[in-house]
């Protein structure tokens, strides 16, 4: 009788053991994945990283919790990726290729919406957060005008940094990993132009760093560092 007790609980602890290590390489993984995006102030060569913050908008009558569902599409495209949900203590982080995208976020089973263009840069960090409604004190008084809210807000890199450490990296959905991989270009390795070009492209960059860097949406160090890049480039 007692080798017939020992038999289950010997298969079950085997199962146990298999199961946690299981969900210990995957839960790894996912660890691994956190700290890349908590400690990385710089997006890959060639690619824009954007982090997608939990709302702390709240609806007229109805709080969101932080959670919002994250679509995008490229450009004027019907067809994109669902990227996954935010909720109040995980964010959504991933990279993808330059270019111009559609943001959209869904929240109350779709009854919430806000939606924003982009043009993502390479080499380029966005923290953004989704926004439906604010406090009523802020609504228009004239009832033609747009409530604020319905968009994404950018945030500035200082603020959205500390509040990435506090919270928790969402996984993505598998089919969205698959759709922001393929829109991954290699960088072009052009060769820099020779003559008054060279100057003119280089003022061009230097322009953008500025406007990123009034926009919040580097840091004066990322500034400073990336400015200094572009000058020893172009002298040589």
């Amino acid at each position: 009788m007692r080798t017939h007790k020992t038999i289950p609980v010997m298969l079950f602890g085997a199962a146990m053991a298999l199961c946690g290590c299981a969900g210990s390489s995957a839960s790894n993984h996912i660890s691994d994945k956190t700290a890349v995006y908590r400690n990385a102030q710089n997006a890959p060569i060639g690619l824009a990283r954007v982090y997608i913050l939990p709302t702390r908008s709240k609806g007229m009558f109805n709080d969101l919790n932080g959670g919002a569902t994250i679509s995008i599409y490229p450009g004027a495209a019907n067809h994109g990726a669902k990227l996954g949900s935010t909720s109040g203590t995980g964010f959504i982080a991933f990279d993808i290729a330059p270019g111009d995208y559609d943001m959209v976020a869904t929240a109350d089973g779709g009854l919430s919406k806000a939606e924003k263009s982009f043009t993502l840069h390479s080499d380029t960090v966005y923290y953004l957060r989704p926004a439906f409604y604010r406090a009523a004190v802020e609504l228009p008084k004239d009832s033609s005008r747009v409530p604020p809210g319905f968009t994404f807000d950018v945030v500035p890199a200082d603020n959205a940094r500390a509040e990435v450490q506090r919270l928790n990296m969402i996984a993505l959905r598998p089919e969205a990993e698959a759709y922001l991989t393929h829109t991954y270009t290699a960088p072009a390795a052009t060769p820099q132009p020779s003559g008054p070009s060279s100057f003119s492209s280089l003022e061009e960059k230097l322009r953008d760093l500025k406007r990123l860097r009034e926009e919040n949406l580097i840091t004066q160090d990322d500034y400073d560092e990336r400015r200094r890049t572009l000058l020893q480039t172009y002298s040589r």
